[in-house]
């Protein structure tokens, strides 16, 4: 897309890992150009389709809960 950048990205797995997981899709928003808060709720906005049964891909949360960094 013009304005977010989406990847499939393969990793190697850990037995560490929290949520082993060996691929993820990683999506990097241009700088400046949402918020916080507009990529937080964008986020909220995924988990609850995924907890309705509508498929969609969820955000993977981070160690400290939050997904975004």
């Amino acid at each position: 897309s013009y304005e977010n950048r989406v990847f499939d990205v393969r990793l190697e797995t850990s037995s560490r890992a929290a949520m082993p997981v060996d691929r993820v899709i990683a999506k990097f928003y241009r700088p400046r150009r949402w918020t916080k808060e507009a990529i937080e709720d964008e986020h909220q906005f995924l988990a609850d389709l995924g907890r309705e049964g509508i498929p969609a891909v969820a955000p993977l949360p981070l160690k400290n809960g939050e997904t975004t960094l």
